[in-house]
């Protein structure tokens, strides 16, 4: 399937389903014309209605900090400004084998470092440790779901007149793969009547490279870590 393709993505910067969607379509990006929206989502407002165990929501309070510090660089910067620093906090927050411990210790070393990565003051990191964002990105948030509803988990795709929750992957295709799942998605969005896809969960979680250049040279470099989350829809 051909032609300019346009894609919003929704994203949390803590969630490893969502870094890995996205360097999906940036490896797609590099070999077929696609034009990609990328947008906020919060993992707490995702999850604030949900029954989830005490400890996952002790680690929720801590995602708070990087969607409110990325919302405060697309209000002050544009959105354009959005990308370059969700990859320098993604490659940070997943670059070890225990993404939940940095989620739990590190979050303001992340922050902090990646800001200097993209060149950004360091004052932007204040908004991690308030509210004042929090309308901004909650209307992001809400933007995702307007077209598809309620009880859906992170990445949400909004593809021509068509909206998804996923997909959900445990490893980031590449190549020649990157591109058939693109047309896949694709095709079944040209189904008004398809409601659900799901499949049993199968391996560990991949989570792509980590270098700075790897998110949009189609590096194949990989790093592996146990899933350990009940359901995708919860993270």
């Amino acid at each position: 399937m051909s032609g300019q393709v346009r894609i919003e993505l929704y994203v949390d910067p803590c969630c490893p389903f969502a870094w890995i969607a996205y360097q999906w379509l940036a490896e797609v990006q590099q070999h077929r014309a696609l034009e990609l929206g990328l947008h906020l989502r919060s993992l707490p407002m995702l999850n604030e209605h949900q029954s989830v165990s005490p400890g996952y929501r002790r680690l929720l309070a801590h995602t708070w900090g990087p969607a409110r510090v990325a919302t405060a660089v697309v209000q002050q910067q544009g959105p354009d400004a959005l990308a370059p620093l969700y990859e320098a906090m993604a490659r940070r927050i997943f670059a070890g084998a225990d993404h939940y411990r940095v989620i739990r210790e590190d979050l303001d070393s992340v922050i902090l470092d990646a800001l200097s990565e993209v060149g950004l003051p360091a004052r932007l990191a204040d908004a991690a440790r308030g509210d004042a964002c929090d309308s901004p990105l909650r209307a992001s948030h809400d933007a995702a779901l307007a077209p598809i509803g309620d009880g859906v988990g992170t990445p949400i795709i909004h593809l021509s007149a068509s909206a998804f929750f996923g997909p959900v992957m445990t490893a980031v295709p590449r190549g020649s793969e990157a591109l058939q799942v693109l047309d896949g998605l694709r095709l079944l969005a040209g189904y008004p009547r398809l409601f659900e896809i799901k499949r049993p969960l199968a391996g560990g979680l991949e989570l792509g490279s980590t270098t700075p250049e790897s998110s949009r040279s189609g590096s194949t470099g990989r790093r592996a870590m146990d899933v350990n989350m009940a359901s995708a829809r919860s993270a």
